[in-house]
């Protein structure tokens, strides 16, 4: 009869902590609900109460537009520290979008010290949930030795999971590490394949690349005219690389009519498109 009382009582207390618990999330959903409707309607101060009171009972959506709000000045001062703050009580429940944001903030040292270390933790945090920004970004660390030994192969590991978000700048450069065996053994097939996805996106530095590996054979049969139509693309988009590699060609007349004319067009647009990167 007593154990059979006291499972009761542990039951009603279990239902009550849910009930509660539910009541809360529902008062918190209503209060970040009212706040981003003030928040559309640019009442940023209104928006801020609002979200300060749904932040209270945890909304991770709330805290994340707090951070956001002071970060930009919305509705209160700007205050990187303020947003840190509120970026990191996100983090802390799981919010991969506001992970990444905090180590972005480490990254750069903004609202905070500057801290490779904690980035790559908030980052690899994001990552495990397939958030391609910080897989993207551990991969430049580790590429670039950001805090940590250079370590290719890693980088190749999260720009490959980083990939799979359909980034062409990421395919690019994991076409780029196969061309060049970084961080895996040199392969112009798989650099290939990764080139092409980012030419179907129209991303200029892979047509430059797949151009070049095409007047080469490297991972494909050598063919001149698509190499021309590959630097003609990126040219067109004011790639220099491509338009000088157009001069090359035009004057030599491999994949078409030679034409010192027109060779001597794209050099000098070769020319004029660095002094303008340079500027």
């Amino acid at each position: 009869m007593y154990h059979s009382h006291s499972r009761s009582i542990t039951l009603l207390l279990i239902l009550s902590c849910l009930f509660m618990f539910k009541s809360f999330s529902v008062v918190a959903n209503d209060d970040f609900d009212k706040g981003k409707a003030e928040y559309k309607k640019g009442n940023y101060t209104k928006a801020i109460l609002f979200f300060k009171d749904a932040a209270a009972d945890q909304s991770v959506s709330a805290q994340s537009y707090l951070g956001y709000m002071y970060t930009k000045g919305k509705g209160v001062k700007k205050d990187n520290e303020a947003a840190f703050t509120w970026y990191m009580k996100a983090a802390k429940q799981g919010g991969a979008r506001e992970q990444h944001t905090l180590a972005m903030m480490y990254e750069k040292g903004r609202g905070t010290a500057q801290d490779y270390i904690k980035a790559i933790k908030w980052h690899l945090k994001a990552a495990k949930q397939d958030y391609a920004r910080s897989q993207f970004h551990l991969a430049m660390i580790y590429q670039n030795g950001k805090g940590v030994s250079k370590d290719n192969e890693l980088a190749l590991k999260w720009y490959t999971k980083a990939a799979k978000d359909g980034n062409e700048h990421v395919q690019y450069t994991l076409g780029q590490m196969y061309e060049k065996g970084h961080g895996t053994s040199q392969d112009y097939k798989q650099a290939v394949m990764w080139y092409e996805k980012a030419v179907k996106q129209g991303y200029k530095k892979a047509q430059t690349a797949l151009g070049i590996m095409y007047t080469k054979g490297q991972g494909v049969t050598q063919d001149y005219v698509q190499a021309v139509n590959l630097f003609t693309q990126a040219a067109e988009q004011g790639d220099a690389k491509a338009q000088y590699q157009l001069g090359v060609l035009y004057s030599t007349g491999q994949g078409v009519i030679q034409d010192p004319e027109q060779a001597s067009i794209w050099y000098q647009k070769a020319a004029e498109q660095k002094a303008k990167n340079k500027q």
